[in-house]
């Protein structure tokens, strides 16, 4: 038997013992497990995990638990900082409190700000799943509060998963979704003869976004471990031949572009040019177009898939090349302009750009229609781009030449 053959049935069998596994099958169905969080796509969205404990933290609202998760919140807190005691926290009029979400100070909006007016008492929260703090964002948030709430007493609070610090650490509080999962489970214990089922579901379900995808624990989290351990192998050659959607783009586009187009797609990047715009500039960039489209994604989670003209240039020395074409094109682009694309002269790399996906990808039938999106954004913009290519080798050949032979023998 030949070795290739024998290393194909090795993972065969590895792959069948992996999907054989009852402790998967029962994974897999938890994963499908309904949680409405998950379902309306906001499971880390921190605008609604504020919007959430906002409810949580409000006193009035509808959940039927009072002040109770206000006020042990407060004291959780408290306890961290001698700033306060858990007497003044066990003073305040929290029936009186005023929680909001977005509150603005001056431009800057806060995630969650509970006041107690009676008491001149404000707690400011920031909020951080899976974001990192802004620049300086904490301590502008300490200067606008102060001159917003001059004779308050303010408790700041920077929530992560973790408890991590925030910048102005010198008066944010770290609290961690660990202590809001224990709190929250506190409140049910305490007041669940006062829950209805329809809220008791609601914070039940919260508790379960929170170890799934805020905290990464829990039962699944102890599945997932036991199973990697049992089918490591598996695992890997599944991770190694996972498909990367650049590459299921640039598949598809090579089959719609035909064989005059190169394509060479990255992890999260993809270059398309014309064999023949290399053969123009190759005399002056080796195997580097001068000139390509270009697809960059940020989080495809949250959608974000751009195509865009793009200049390059291999040399710093010659970046007069790349300002001279763009100087051009802008003109062509004038008298030809593409429709319904964002064209940007003051932006040399990216001069025309539009998204390519608007709601994340969930099949390769979705990155197939992405696909044919930007085969018709490279008809659309191809005319003028063409022509900018063609007048440049009309008029500007001459002139990179000389400044090829200067910098060949500088």
């Amino acid at each position: 038997m030949a070795s290739n053959e024998k290393d194909e049935n090795f993972y065969l069998h590895l792959l069948e013992k992996f999907i054989k596994d009852p402790d998967l099958i029962e994974l897999e169905q938890n994963l499908k497990t309904f949680n409405f969080m998950r379902i309306f796509k906001i499971s880390t969205l921190e605008t609604a995990t504020s919007a959430f404990l906002c409810w949580l933290l409000d006193p009035n609202e509808d959940h039927g638990i009072g002040d109770y998760f206000l006020r042990y919140f407060l004291m959780e807190c408290a306890n961290s900082t001698n700033e306060f005691n858990l007497i003044e926290i066990d003073g305040l009029q929290l029936e009186k409190a005023i929680v909001r979400t977005e509150e603005n100070f001056w431009g800057k909006k806060v995630d969650i700000t509970i006041r107690v007016d009676n008491n001149d008492f404000l707690c400011l929260i920031e909020n951080k799943i899976k974001s990192n703090e802004g620049i300086a964002q904490t301590k502008s948030y300490v200067r606008l509060s102060e001159k917003k709430y001059q004779n308050y007493k303010i408790m700041y609070i920077y929530l992560t998963p973790s408890g991590d610090q925030a910048e102005a650490s010198d008066f944010f509080l770290s609290l961690s979704y660990h202590q809001i999962k224990k709190l929250l489970n506190q409140t049910i214990k305490a007041k669940k003869h006062l829950l209805n089922e329809e809220i008791l579901f609601i914070l039940e379900q919260f508790l379960l976004n929170m170890e799934v995808n805020i905290l990464d624990e829990g039962k699944i989290r102890e599945w997932c471990e036991e199973i990697y351990e049992r089918h490591k192998d598996a695992i890997e050659t599944i991770i190694k031949f996972k498909p990367e959607f650049m590459n299921i783009i640039g598949r598809e586009l090579q089959l719609l572009l035909g064989d005059e187009w190169d394509i060479h797609p990255t992890k999260g990047t993809c270059y398309i040019y014309k064999k023949e715009w290399l053969t123009v500039f190759n005399e002056f960039f080796t195997n580097v177009p001068f000139f390509n489209y270009y697809i960059r994604s940020g989080s495809t989670k949250e959608g974000k898939i751009f195509i865009d003209v793009y200049f390059n240039v291999e040399k710093p020395k010659i970046i007069e090349i790349r300002t001279i074409f763009s100087e051009v094109l802008d003109k062509v682009i004038e008298d030809h302009p593409p429709k319904n694309f964002r064209y940007n002269k003051n932006t040399i790399a990216y001069k025309i750009t539009k998204r390519a996906l608007d709601n994340g990808y969930e099949t390769k039938d979705d990155l197939k229609v992405v696909a044919k999106f930007i085969k018709n954004f490279i008809d659309d913009t191809l005319l003028p781009i063409e022509m900018c290519i063609e007048t440049f080798k009309k008029t500007n050949l001459t002139q990179i030449k000389n400044w090829k032979s200067q910098l060949t023998s500088s």
